[in-house]
């Protein structure tokens, strides 16, 4: 059912009815007022305006660092001048783009914007106040005059909640509607062009104030140095000491469990599993109860937790969750190896912690068809599963593979260097 409201759901963007409107070859002058103005957002329908004869744009609030250089270029050339100077503009802005995917395209529509500016087919100014949140978007024919001499409009005039951002035209939930009556783009007209004759020329200060809103800032050395260490490293550059803040009287604030609890977060969040593997002695079960608590202090975990391990070790786990008041935030449960079976509401567990899971190597048996119905069955949540074990690997590469496939698919994994574990598997049995 078509409608002239658009929230940006599916294919309900704003961003496509203007791409729609402007392939009308007979809209030939653009207004729009909005609070923010992004490059990222031009971008968006850049293209699309090379019959326009006039765009203007009124910002009621602030606009990026590269809109107003590219303002202050298109303003210094000409023309003929435009096509020497653009691409050393565009070049010189390459070490501002904080994403790689956008720099073709921010660099496309930015050089349109230098051009459209060059052959005064574009202004933007901003509001003297500074403080219009309002958005309008009006897309016009050239006037007809009607026979009576009053002038009549044919177009749209789009308003609602989108600023001309990337976001505000795909991808924040907005409520915009669109009016084609002439009284309606008559209205939306006179109340632009009386807020345009109180504009003022964009300054340096008038460059965003809501740094989180744009896509593109100016990076420092250090910055791209970090960029490059989360880029490689990912979230173990994310290295947080507060993991140990809180630990029970008589614990000791160690940096490898420190380091093992960072590290496992990153997993989880990542991959929804991990191994936990330091050797006999060194506190594994104390890491996974850090592991535990920081997971329920970030509200990460909405279900239940269940704990699977040999029954002599049973008070062991009890007691380190109870003292680091595991159970003050979510329900725990231990079970032993043999009462798997007997686990029949798998949809309540959402972290299944399995110590000295090298047992469950060979999937083949009765024991890991359970534990596997446990971590995969009837999914009310996104499982987490936590591989406690100071020998995951026992005999053959195949251990470690049945006991990834607990929380991985063995084809589609979402290790990006390895997708499909089955084929890497099977030519690691082959040598």
């Amino acid at each position: 059912m078509s409608s002239k409201f658009f929230t940006n759901q599916g294919t309900n963007t704003l961003e496509n009815r203007l791409k729609d409107i402007l392939k009308n070859n007979n809209i030939k002058n653009l207004e729009f007022l909005i609070g923010y103005f992004r490059i990222s957002g031009f971008k968006k329908i850049s293209s699309l305006l090379n019959n326009i004869d006039k765009l203007r744009i009124l910002v009621g609030i602030d606009i990026d660092k590269l809109t107003l250089e590219a303002r202050n270029r298109g303003k210094k050339l000409n023309l003929l001048d435009y096509a020497k100077f653009s691409d050393e503009f565009c070049k010189s802005q390459n070490d501002i783009l904080e994403e790689e995917d956008y720099v073709q395209t921010v660099e496309q529509s930015v050089n349109q914007f230098i051009k459209m500016i060059a052959s005064k087919n574009l202004e933007i100014r901003i509001s003297q106040d500074k403080n219009i949140h309002s958005k309008i978007y009006i897309l016009r024919e050239k006037e007809f005059i009607k026979h009576d001499n009053t002038i009549e409009y044919r177009g749209s005039v789009i308003t609602g909640s989108s600023n001309l951002t990337e976001n505000g035209l795909s991808k924040n939930y907005e409520f915009n509607v669109e009016l084609k009556d002439n009284d309606d783009i008559a209205f939306a007209l006179n109340e632009f062009e009386d807020l345009w004759a109180k504009s003022i020329e964009i300054q340096e200060e008038d460059i965003q104030t809501i740094k989180q809103n744009s896509y593109l800032k100016e990076l420092t050395p250090y910055e791209i140095y970090l960029k490059f260490l989360i880029e490689h490293f990912e979230d173990r550059v994310n290295f947080d000491p507060s993991v140990a803040d809180d630990l029970p009287k008589g614990y000791m604030k160690l940096a490898y469990q420190i380091d093992a609890v960072n590290e496992g977060l990153a997993k989880i969040k990542k991959h929804k599993g991990f191994f936990l593997s330091d050797v006999v002695g060194l506190g594994k079960t104390i890491t996974t109860a850090m592991i535990i608590k920081r997971l329920c202090l970030d509200a990460v975990i909405k279900g239940q937790i269940l704990i699977i391990a040999p029954p002599s070790i049973q008070k062991e786990w009890v007691e380190t969750f109870e003292k680091f008041n595991i159970g003050d935030y979510k329900q725990f449960e231990f079970k032993s190896y043999g009462a798997l079976e007997k686990i029949k509401d798998t949809k309540k567990y959402e972290v299944v912690i399995i110590d000295e899971s090298h047992k469950f190597k060979n999937f083949a048996t009765s024991r890991y068809k359970e534990l596997e119905r446990i971590c995969k069955e009837s999914l009310e949540y996104k499982k987490k599963i936590i591989l406690v074990s100071a020998t995951p690997l026992n005999n053959k590469p195949q251990d470690i593979a049945n006991q990834l496939y607990l929380f991985q698919d063995k084809r589609n994994s979402t290790i990006t260097s390895h997708p499909n574990l089955e084929t890497f598997f099977a030519n690691i049995d082959k040598t």
